[in-house]
């Protein structure tokens, strides 16, 4: 046994001043070698450090809109342009009454948002001498912020006055904020929107980006004072089919085409 073991390590001794030798007589070779196997492994980490990111930062953004969360629209949900189907444009349109009939009859609802998304807009939203025109517009209701997991990070969100009176107040997204105020604070200023005065009375909270698209390029206003500065908005719009993402509005008052977010106190079945 032991004769054995002494022929091992007199056989890796050899290996190992073998392997020297070669190293010491082609380095560059050597030194080649090295890096194509550090490259080979560094890539491979990269590769499965992004992959994982990636997948639990989709599972993060998805989880935060809950397991009770439930949407509604006239239109079947899509990516990308494309032509409408006769039967979903015959479809009835959803409005507001119906936001408040779901409510009503259901009362394990804790929320129901009715929304008026106004897209292929024109938007100019100033602050004495700054100016945004990205955010995305949405007229909203009290019940907005829980159904879509879309809190006031400071200030306040619309209450039923707001809707009642169709108040010219505003709640504004990070982006918005940075864009027009800097360092400033937001709360009781008033900003020009589309030649509309509205005052900001609270800020959203940061949500980061989804898709590689800002969630906090926000613009909230209550429903009933879109009419304002958006008084012909249009919704039937190719960008408006492709976002998937459409008005909702009292029949007769405003575009008819819609989206009902509802979130319940329970899970469903």
């Amino acid at each position: 046994m032991s004769t054995l073991f002494s022929h091992l390590r007199r056989g890796f001794g050899e290996n190992i001043r073998f392997a020297l030798l070669a190293v010491r007589a082609h380095k560059l070779r050597a030194f080649l070698t090295v890096l194509g196997i550090v490259v080979g492994v560094a890539t491979v980490i990269a590769m499965v450090s992004i992959v994982t990111g990636f997948n639990n930062n989709m599972v993060r953004n998805f989880q935060s809109f809950g397991a009770t969360l439930v949407q509604f629209q006239k239109f079947e949900a899509r990516f990308g342009p494309g032509h409408r189907d006769e039967s979903e444009r015959n479809r009835k349109d959803l409005t507001y009454d119906d936001a408040l009939a779901l409510k009503a009859s259901v009362p394990e609802m804790r929320a129901v948002s009715p929304e008026r998304y106004l897209w292929n807009t024109d938007v100019h939203v100033r602050y004495r001498d700054a100016e945004t025109t990205t955010p995305v517009v949405v007229g909203a209701t009290p019940d907005y912020s829980m159904a879509n997991n879309h809190f006031v990070g400071y200030g306040r969100f619309f209450t039923d006055n707001d809707i009642e009176r169709a108040t010219t107040v505003t709640v504004i997204g990070e982006d918005v904020r940075k864009a027009l105020f800097g360092g400033e604070d937001p709360l009781n200023k008033w900003l020009s929107f589309n030649g509309t005065q509205y005052m900001v009375v609270g800020v959203f909270d940061i949500k980061g980006k989804m898709f590689g698209r800002s969630n906090d390029n926000f613009v909230a206003i209550p429903t009933p004072s879109t009419s304002q500065p958006f008084p012909t908005a249009p919704t039937r719009s190719r960008r408006s089919w492709r976002r998937g993402e459409l008005s909702c509005a009292p029949a007769g008052m405003w575009p008819s085409t819609s989206r009902m977010t509802s979130r319940s106190s329970r899970r469903t079945r």
